[in-house]
């Protein structure tokens, strides 16, 4: 971790924590998100409009602020993990995982041996920190599996069980979509509903932090339901929300 708000520490602790996800290729953007006060950030690599040069920026340019900076990797890619550690990330989100298989093999490509796969070259880390960031990078990166499907539903107890996780990220609208609703990311169908809970429930038995995308009008209602961590912003919905209110104002003073 850099010398940042420690947030593997307040996920542990249970305190609230409220992020942003940036999708948009601009690490301009992500500069301004990072001195707006969130908790995290994540640098969305999984559906991003970005690559690997632009992620890159886009966490240097989020350093100066007090966020952690993850970034949610493609599913299933081990390389990814490390190249966004490489990059100095302080933590992931690992999609579309289904059982605790899926889950030891983050962790695994998360830590370099012994203890994981990880091939060492750190890059920029190893430029902020030395070789400091060898022997802090074991159990220092914040690990978030993220539940969306219905098999990840039924594994979750062996899914929080998994050593070296710091929590679930839970993925709405995925989720709904795998239970044959429509995307979004609130409903009132007893299935969904019951899913959040049992997923908060279990987090909580296993000691770690459930968290979940959603947006500013729902966080009153997800952290009352027991979320530790949740996503309130995602960086192309506040410029279009932003750009609406203009032309709105504007029309109706025309």
């Amino acid at each position: 971790m850099t010398g940042k708000t420690n947030f593997k520490q307040q996920l542990a602790r249970g305190e609230p924590a409220a992020g942003a996800f940036l999708v948009l290729p601009d690490d301009i953007v992500a500069e301004v998100a990072a001195g707006a006060g969130f908790d995290y950030l994540v640098v969305d690599g999984q559906h991003g409009l970005f690559g690997y040069d632009g992620m890159r920026r886009m966490i240097a340019a989020s350093e100066p602020g007090d966020a952690a900076i993850l970034v949610r990797v493609p599913p299933g890619d081990a390389y990814a993990v490390g190249r966004a550690l490489d990059a100095g990330a302080d933590g992931l989100i690992v999609p579309l995982v289904n059982d605790a298989d899926d889950v030891r093999a983050a962790v695994a490509a998360a830590a370099y041996g012994p203890h994981g796969t990880r091939s060492f070259g750190p890059m920029r880390a190893l430029v902020r920190e030395g070789t400091a960031c060898f022997g802090s990078s074991r159990g220092a990166a914040v690990i978030l599996p993220q539940v969306e499907t219905v098999a990840a539903l039924d594994n979750l107890d062996a899914i929080v069980s998994v050593p070296g996780i710091d929590g679930v990220y839970v993925g709405p609208m995925d989720l709904a979509i795998a239970m044959g609703l429509d995307p979004a990311m609130d409903c009132d169908a007893p299935v969904f509903v019951e899913a959040l809970d049992r997923i908060v429930s279990a987090c909580r038995q296993a000691g770690i932090a459930p968290a979940i995308h959603a947006d500013a009008s729902l966080a009153a209602k997800r952290f009352d339901q027991g979320f530790t961590a949740v996503t309130v912003a995602t960086d192309i919905a506040v410029v279009k929300a932003g750009f609406d209110a203009a032309v709105t104002a504007s029309k109706g003073s025309m």
